[in-house]
Protein backbone atom coordinates (compact mmCIF):
# COMPACT_ATOMS: atom_id res chain seq x y z
CA UNK A 1 0.00 0.00 0.00
CA UNK A 2 1.22 3.39 -0.92
CA UNK A 3 0.80 5.99 1.87
CA UNK A 4 1.31 9.16 -0.30
CA UNK A 5 -2.27 10.12 -1.50
CA UNK A 6 -3.61 9.23 2.51
CA UNK A 7 -1.78 12.00 4.02
CA UNK A 8 -2.61 14.45 2.05
CA UNK A 9 -6.15 13.23 2.07
CA UNK A 10 -6.17 13.81 5.62
CA UNK A 11 -4.66 17.63 5.18
CA UNK A 12 -7.42 18.47 2.20
CA UNK A 13 -10.19 17.35 5.15
CA UNK A 14 -8.73 19.07 8.06
CA UNK A 15 -8.55 22.30 5.70
CA UNK A 16 -12.24 22.26 4.51
CA UNK A 17 -13.27 21.42 8.48
CA UNK A 18 -11.34 24.69 9.56
CA UNK A 19 -12.92 26.78 6.58
CA UNK A 20 -16.62 25.02 7.32
CA UNK A 21 -16.29 25.87 11.42
CA UNK A 22 -14.99 29.34 10.42
CA UNK A 23 -18.36 29.81 8.11
CA UNK A 24 -20.69 28.23 11.09
CA UNK A 25 -19.44 30.76 13.18
CA UNK A 26 -19.55 33.63 10.84
CA UNK A 27 -23.27 32.66 10.18
CA UNK A 28 -24.03 31.84 13.64
CA UNK A 29 -22.60 35.40 14.62
CA UNK A 30 -24.77 36.98 11.65
CA UNK A 31 -28.19 34.98 12.97
CA UNK A 32 -27.56 36.66 16.14
CA UNK A 33 -27.07 40.37 15.16
CA UNK A 34 -30.43 39.29 13.04
CA UNK A 35 -32.66 38.04 15.66
CA UNK A 36 -31.61 41.18 18.15
CA UNK A 37 -32.76 43.56 14.86
CA UNK A 38 -36.15 41.59 14.48
CA UNK A 39 -36.61 41.22 18.39
CA UNK A 40 -35.67 45.77 18.32
CA UNK A 41 -38.17 46.14 15.22
CA UNK A 42 -40.75 44.54 16.72
CA UNK A 43 -40.43 46.47 19.84
CA UNK A 44 -40.74 49.61 17.93
CA UNK A 45 -43.97 48.31 15.82
CA UNK A 46 -45.67 47.56 19.56
CA UNK A 47 -45.00 50.88 20.63
CA UNK A 48 -46.19 52.52 17.11
CA UNK A 49 -49.25 50.49 17.11
CA UNK A 50 -50.11 51.60 20.60
CA UNK A 51 -49.27 55.49 19.06
CA UNK A 52 -51.88 55.19 16.40
CA UNK A 53 -54.52 53.33 18.65
CA UNK A 54 -53.84 56.31 21.49
CA UNK A 55 -54.67 58.63 17.98
CA UNK A 56 -57.52 56.76 17.13
CA UNK A 57 -59.22 57.02 20.88
CA UNK A 58 -58.25 60.79 21.20
CA UNK A 59 -61.46 63.47 20.63
CA UNK A 60 -60.04 65.17 17.51
CA UNK A 61 -60.28 68.50 16.60
CA UNK A 62 -61.84 67.48 12.94
CA UNK A 63 -65.16 67.40 12.52
CA UNK A 64 -66.49 63.91 12.98
CA UNK A 65 -65.91 61.04 10.39
CA UNK A 66 -69.70 61.00 9.56
CA UNK A 67 -70.43 64.51 8.86
CA UNK A 68 -70.00 66.50 5.44
CA UNK A 69 -67.15 68.64 4.22
CA UNK A 70 -68.63 71.82 4.12
CA UNK A 71 -69.06 72.23 0.18
CA UNK A 72 -71.58 69.74 0.15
Amino acid sequence: MSEGPEPDRLEELETRNAHQELALETLTRSLIELEKTVAAQAQQLRRLEAQVRGLHNEPGDGAPPDERPPHY
